[in-house]
């Protein structure tokens, strides 16, 4: 009997982490203060970085500057797949709604459960994506 105690306890422990790629499996892109540079041209800024890899893409730009913030979900880092293909599907139709002038919204795509929120505010461009099973990205 204690050592299905143990066992348990042992599972209760590892099954967490056995979860937690799954779960933090996201795109992920936060763009603040950006230089505007006039209509229909991208904001630019100071800072941007870009963390990519197996399971996830995390763009962050901030500040007024030169450089432009990506949208890519694939890039060094992150390979193509059916789970990324996804994810650009859902930021490219975010991006579509933006330039439809739907703000800010949110989407599910109803063929593969992806789901896509948006948001512009001033030239700031935020999208964040997750797929079936996977957390909202914090």
């Amino acid at each position: 009997k204690m050592k299905k105690i143990v066992i348990g306890i042992i599972i209760g422990i590892l099954s967490p982490s056995l979860f937690t790629t799954e779960l933090s499996a996201y795109y992920k892109r936060v763009a603040k203060n950006g230089r505007d540079n006039g209509l229909g041209v991208p904001p630019t800024y100071s800072y941007v970085r870009v963390i990519r890899d197996k399971d996830v893409t995390d763009i962050w730009c901030e500040h007024p500057g030169a450089e432009q913030c990506p949208y890519n979900v694939v890039g060094p880092g992150r390979d193509h797949s059916p789970k990324t293909e996804a994810e650009q599907y859902c930021v490219d139709y975010a991006i579509e709604q933006i330039n439809q002038g739907n703000l800010s919204g949110s989407w599910t795509n109803p063929e593969n459960q992806y789901t896509v929120e948006w948001q512009k505010v001033g030239v700031d461009v935020n999208i964040k994506v997750w797929g079936p099973g996977e957390s909202i990205p914090e």
